[in-house]
């Protein structure tokens, strides 16, 4: 079973943020590298994306879109599906 730790690699050693997971001998590993950098954007470590959403929503992001559905089917260039209208009636 896999699970995820919250971790900082610090060259080649492991500093588990969220506490270690349990274990009474070793571990194999798997590290994914995220694509944020912790070092290069430290005001976003920590922060949940519900807080992230906030901050967005707060300096008024996006809010230059009138009709966000508009919006995104221009973004997506969505296509007409076969019988997608047929049953809405």
């Amino acid at each position: 079973m896999r699970r995820a730790y919250k971790a900082v690699l610090h060259g080649d050693r492991v500093e588990w943020l969220d506490g270690a997971p349990e274990a009474e001998g070793p571990v194999q590993v798997y590290i994914t590298f995220s694509e944020i950098s912790v070092s290069a954007n430290p005001e976003l470590e920590g922060r949940t994306t519900f807080e992230l959403l906030q901050a967005l929503a707060d300096m008024g992001a996006f809010s230059e879109i009138d009709d966000p559905v508009a919006w995104q089917r221009e973004i997506r260039k969505d296509r007409p599906l076969p019988f997608r209208d047929d049953y809405a009636d």
